[in-house]
C-alpha cells in the first residue's frame, strides 16, 4: 500500500489524495501524466523527482511497458459501462527492473479537458499485496490446487509407509479418482507386488537414515495396465528434534525418455556391430584441447587397449607407417587450411613389422571466426581389400604373361611365314651363283645382280626382326603417337598372313592427330583383334573376305571401328567375350586371354572403352581412346 500523506495536490481541478494518483492521458500530445505525492512516486517508480515536476505532472510514456500503454487509451470514457475497474500494468524502472502495479481505476467524467481521459487511481505494488496473503489458508489453497492439477505423482507418507497425502494423478493410475481416495493406503494395495517390493525396500533405507534421499528410475503400471517408468525422488521429513517421521516423494513419468534412451542404446549397439562387420570406425578430435575420441572399432583396427591409452593426435600419428606420415599430415592440414574434407589411404605399422592398410575420411568444424574447433571422420581397415587387389594384380600379371606368350607363338608363326619367301629367294640366288661358278658361266655383272638380290632379301628379314622385337619390348611408356600409325604397324606385321587367306583390309582414317598412349600396348590390341577377324573369316567365309577399319575424332575421343564379315557371334557368347579364358575358337587355336587383355589395356591403362556388337554379316569392335593431353 502506498505511504500515507495528508497533503492535497490540485491540478486542473482534480484532487490527488493520500494513497491515490491522478492520471490523465492526452491523445493529441501523446502524454500519460501522473500526478502523485513525491515520496510515493519515488518508492513506486524507483527514481527521484523534483517537487515542481510533481505539480506539473510526470510523463511516464517511456516508463510504462510498451505493451501496456494501450490500457490507458480510452477515447470515449462515457461509453465505458463501469467507471470503476481494476487492472495490472508493468513499469520499467531506470535500473531496468520490471515491477507490476495493481490499479483500482475511477474514470473522471466531469472535467473541461478535450481529448483527454482522467483517472483517479489507487496503486499498489503487487508484491506487497501478496505478502499479506501468505497465511495458512492461502497455503492450503495453493497446496490443494497443486495436488489436483499436477501431472507429477506427489505423495506424503508417515513413518509406517502409509500415505497421508497424494496428488490426484497418482490416485488415477492406481484406479481411483482423487488423491484423498488413497490416503491411509500402502503401496501393496495400489501397485503390483514386484513394484511395491522395490518401493518398500528403498523407503526403509530412508527411515533407517542409511541414505539421505532416493532418486532413481523405477517401474510403474498406469491406469490402463501399461508398464512404464518414473523418475522417483523421495526425501525424509523430520520433526523439530531431527527424527524422521515420514517422507514425501515426487515421481515423474519418463517412459518415453527411457524408450528413447533404449532406442539410442540399441542403435549404438547396432552401429558398433555394423562397424565391426565392415571394419570401419568413427573418430572425433577436439582440436582445442587435443583430445581424440575413438569408437570401439577404431581401437580394434589400431589394436589398442581402450583402458590403457591416452588418446591424442600424436597417438594417432605414432601408429602410421613412417613413409606415410607426411602424406597424412599434409592431407589433414591442407583440408583445414582450405576448409574442405579429406580422403586418403595410408598404412599403419603395428608391432614394428606388421602393416595394415586403412581408408580415412575426415571433415572439420569451425567457429564464426573461421578457427577450427574439431575434426571428425571415419577410418576403415582395407587390408583384406588391398591383399585381394594384390592377388588380382598377380593373376593379371600371370595372364598378361600367358597372353604375351600366346602372342609370341603367333608372332613366331608369322615370322616363319614371312621369312619363307625371302629365304627361298636367297636360296635360289645362292644356288644360281654356285651353278654358274661350277659351270664357269658366271659373269661379274650377273653375280653382282644376284648378290644385290640376296642383300635386299636379308635387309627385309632384318626389318622384320626389328618390327617383332619392338613388339616384344618389356619397356612400356606413354608417348605421343597417332592411332593410324600404330594401326599401320599392326597391319604390316600381319598383312602377309591376311593375303594368304585372301582377306582384303581397307582403312579409312579421318584423323592423324597424335595423342598420349601406350603405343606398343595399342599395337597388341590391334593385332589381337585383326587376328581374331582373320580366324573368323577363314573359318566361316569362303569368298569376299574383308576387314574394314574406320578412324574418327568423335566427342573428344579417337574412335577406331574394326569390322569383319566373318559371321556374327552368338548373343550368349557376345556377353562373355571379354571374360578371361573364354574363347570361341577351337581349343588348339585360342587361350581365351586375348580380348580380356585388350579390354584391360584400353579401359584400365588408357581410360577408354572397348565395345563389340553384331552388324550385318559380321562383328564390329569399337575402341574409344580419350584425347586427354
Amino acid at each position: 500500500m502506498m505511504h500515507s500523506n495528508e497533503s492535497i495536490l490540485r491540478c486542473k481541478n482534480i484532487e490527488v489524495l493520500d494513497d491515490h494518483v491522478a492520471i490523465y492521458n492526452n491523445y493529441n500530445t501523446n502524454e500519460i501524466l501522473f500526478f502523485i505525492e513525491k515520496n510515493n512516486f519515488e518508492i513506486l517508480f524507483g527514481m527521484e523527482i523534483e517537487e515542481d515536476n510533481i505539480n506539473n505532472g510526470i510523463n511516464l510514456v517511456n516508463i510504462i511497458h510498451p505493451d501496456d500503454i494501450d490500457l490507458f487509451c480510452i477515447s470515449n470514457p462515457a461509453d465505458i459501462t463501469h467507471q470503476r475497474f481494476q487492472l495490472n500494468f508493468r513499469i520499467i524502472r531506470p535500473d531496468k527492473h520490471v515491477i507490476i502495479l495493481k490499479g483500482i481505476f475511477n474514470i473522471i467524467l466531469e472535467h473541461d479537458l478535450k481529448n483527454t481521459t482522467i483517472f483517479q487511481v489507487q496503486l499498489n505494488d503487487v508484491r506487497c499485496l501478496n505478502a499479506n496473503n501468505n497465511d495458512l489458508s492461502t497455503v492450503k489453497i495453493n497446496f490443494e490446487a497443486m495436488m489436483k492439477h499436477t501431472n507429477d505423482f506427489i505423495f506424503f507418507k508417515d513413518a509406517n509407509h502409509v500415505l497421508t497425502a497424494s496428488s490426484d494423478s497418482l490416485a488415477i493410475i492406481t484406479g481411483y479418482k482423487k488423491g484423498s481416495d488413497i490416503i491411509g493406503k500402502i503401496d501393496y494395495e495400489l501397485f503390483p507386488f514386484e513394484h511395491a517390493e522395490v518401493y518398500y525396500k528403498l523407503e526403509k533405507e530412508i527411515y533407517k537414515g542409511n541414505i539421505p534421499h532416493i532418486e532413481e528410475v523405477q517401474p510403474f503400471t498406469d491406469e490402463n495396465g501399461n508398464d512404464g517408468w518414473v523418475n522417483n525422488r523421495k526425501y525424509p521429513i523430520k520433526n523439530a528434534q531431527g527424527d524422521i517421521i515420514g517422507l514425501f516423494g515426487i515421481a515423474r513419468i519418463v517412459t518415453q525418455d527411457i524408450k528413447n534412451q533404449n532406442k539410442i542404446k540399441e542403435q549404438k549397439q547396432q552401429l558398433e556391430k555394423a562397424q565391426h562387420i565392415a571394419h570401419i570406425g568413427s573418430w572425433t578430435l577436439d582440436v582445442v584441447n587435443n583430445k581424440l575420441f575413438w569408437s570401439d572399432e577404431v581401437y580394434n583396427i589400431f589394436e589398442k587397449d581402450k583402458n590403457n591409452i591416452n588418446l591424442s593426435y600424436d597417438t594417432f600419428l605414432a601408429s602410421i607407417h613412417p613413409d606415410d606420415k607426411e602424406v597424412v599430415s599434409t592431407a589433414f592440414l591442407t583440408s583445414i587450411q582450405n576448409k574442405t574434407s579429406y580422403d586418403t589411404v595410408h598404412r599403419l605399422l603395428l608391432d614394428g613389422e606388421r602393416v595394415k592398410y586403412v581408408h580415412e575420411k575426415g571433415e572439420h568444424k569451425f567457429d564464426t571466426n573461421g578457427n577450427i574447433i574439431s575434426s571428425f571422420g571415419t577410418v576403415q581397415d582395407i587390408t583384406n581389400i588391398k591383399e585381394y587387389e594384390n592377388e588380382i594384380r598377380q593373376k593379371d600379371e600371370i595372364m598378361i604373361a600367358q597372353s604375351r606368350l600366346a602372342a609370341m607363338g603367333e608372332m613366331i608363326s608369322m615370322i616363319a611365314h614371312q621369312w619363307r619367301q625371302p629365304l627361298a629367294a636367297i636360296g635360289v640366288c645362292a644356288d644360281t651363283i654356285l651353278v654358274d661358278i661350277e659351270l664357269e658361266t658366271s659373269s661379274e655383272e650377273e653375280t653382282i645382280k644376284l648378290a644385290s638380290a640376296i642383300s635386299s632379301q636379308t635387309q627385309h628379314l632384318s626389318k622384320t626382326i626389328d618390327d617383332f622385337r619392338n613388339f616384344f619390348k618389356l619397356e612400356n611408356e606413354k608417348e605421343n603417337e597417332s592411332v593410324i600409325n600404330v594401326l599401320n604397324n599392326a597391319i604390316d606385321l600381319i598383312m602377309k598372313s591376311l593375303k594368304d587367306q585372301e582377306i582384303t583390309c581397307k582403312v579409312n582414317s579421318q584423323t592423324d592427330e597424335k595423342i598420349t598412349i601406350f603405343s606398343r600396348e595399342l599395337l597388341q590390341v590391334f593385332i589381337n583383334i585383326l587376328n581374331n577377324a582373320k580366324y573368323a573369316l577363314a573359318e566361316y567365309r569362303h569368298e569376299d573376305r574383308k576387314i574394314e577399319i574406320e578412324i574418327k575424332d568423335i566427342n573428344g575421343a579417337i574412335v577406331t571401328k574394326i569390322y569383319n564379315n566373318g559371321g556374327q557371334i552368338e548373343q550368349d557368347n557376345l556377353n562373355k567375350i571379354f571374360e578371361p579364358y573364354f574363347s570361341t575358337k577351337e581349343e588348339k587355336n585360342g587361350t581365351g586371354l586375348g580380348l580380356y587383355m585388350c579390354k584391360m589395356i584400353i579401359e584400365q591403362h588408357m581410360n577408354g572403352k572397348l565395345l563389340v556388337e553384331n552388324i550385318d554379316e559380321g562383328v564390329c569392335f569399337s575402341i574409344h581412346i580419350p584425347k586427354d593431353k
